[in-house]
């Protein structure tokens, strides 16, 4: 009866492994499509800024303050853990083109409340305040 018990035990702990390394992955994998939303956003500015024409970067501003949008949403929902959360909340708060485009669109709700409240780290941000309890307590 206690190698049928400890057998139990066994097979739950693998199953919770397995489920914890399957969470890890799917953020990493997420987190890898944004970084490579940036990145081409980015490209996309340099370009821009080369050639000069002022409405390809005001365009290319305004996709960048979109894609960080979205990161706060996802951020929000639990789906991006902490730590790759804190570099994209730091890279959000010092760009001057979330700046530019916040102050005149009001469609970013978690942008700009990010802008707009006192100086905070990714902890304290409105976003990441947004997630309920579980997915703040278990984003390793």
């Amino acid at each position: 009866m206690a190698l049928i018990d400890i057998g139990t035990l066994v097979g739950v702990l693998a199953a919770v492994l397995a489920l914890f390394i399957q969470v890890r992955q799917r953020k990493f994998a997420l987190a890898q499509q944004y970084i490579e939303r940036f990145w081409e956003i980015d490209d996309s500015i340099s370009r821009a800024e080369c050639v000069g024409v002022d409405v390809d970067i005001n365009l290319h501003h305004r996709r960048y303050a979109k894609l960080c949008e979205d990161e706060m949403e996802v951020v929000s929902l639990g789906w991006i853990d902490r730590r790759t959360w804190h570099v994209w909340h730091a890279g959000i708060v010092s760009s001057t083109s979330t700046t530019r485009t916040v102050k005149t669109e009001s469609e970013f709700d978690f942008l700009h409340a990010c802008r707009m409240s006192s100086t905070h780290d990714g902890s304290h941000c409105p976003a990441w305040a947004a997630q309920s309890l579980w997915p703040r307590a278990t984003s390793w």
